[in-house]
């Protein structure tokens, strides 16, 4: 009950907060110092722990199993990293994988009315801050188009193991046929890789000529 009382929260308060920051970016109101960074890197560092200990929670309470692996990487030599293996996750059934899938985002949305909670008593650009980088991470593990949880939802939703691979094997022809809806999804996953690849090229040329 208290989960879904700060996620209620966070979502009523979502507009005010949105308001806040749009305002702060707008005046340049916000100062940044190493210390702030620091902050906002740790804290990264810990919502993304416990975003995948959201999927790690879900998935030892639907499978039995002494296989369960909950760890961290580096990659980048700076950049950390958390994972849940979720082998023999096809052996359930298609609500409890999606339950799997969102968990993570489910509680970094807990994370977000815990913050904007305690912004109703005490606002400061650290906590505003790190309240829109935390609805950044939540939209963009939602993005179907690259390999995070949303990618693997919209594939069980449209019922395929990988839709892109899918496609690379249609193209390569190792696959006679394809699904209408993975051969959609794939299309506007190059369209929209190919846009990103040739802005960011244009702003990169403007920038140094």
């Amino acid at each position: 009950m208290l989960c879904k009382l700060f996620t209620l929260i966070g979502m009523l308060l979502l507009p005010i907060f949105l308001q806040k920051g749009f305002n702060s970016y707008a005046t340049r109101a916000t100062e940044f110092n190493w210390l702030m960074l620091f902050g906002l890197y740790a804290s990264q560092i810990a919502i993304t722990m416990f975003h995948e200990l959201g999927h790690y929670y879900y998935y030892q309470k639907y499978i039995t199993s002494n296989k369960f692996r909950f760890g961290f990487l580096l990659r980048y030599f700076f950049l950390f990293m958390f994972y849940t293996n979720v082998n023999f996750m096809d052996h359930l059934s298609k609500r409890k994988q999606l339950k799997i899938m969102i968990a993570g985002v489910q509680t970094q949305l807990i994370i977000s009315g815990i913050l904007c909670t305690v912004m109703l008593f005490k606002t400061s650009d650290f906590f505003l801050m790190l309240f829109f980088l935390n609805l950044l991470n939540i939209v963009i593990n939602l993005v179907p188009f690259i390999k995070t949880d949303g990618y693997w939802i919209i594939n069980l939703l449209i019922e395929s193991e990988d839709y892109m691979l899918a496609f690379k094997k249609w193209i390569r022809r190792k696959n006679k046929s394809i699904k209408a809806s993975e051969l959609l999804l794939a299309m506007f996953n190059v369209v929209a890789i190919t846009y990103v690849l040739i802005n960011g090229l244009t702003q990169i040329i403007q920038i140094f000529f």
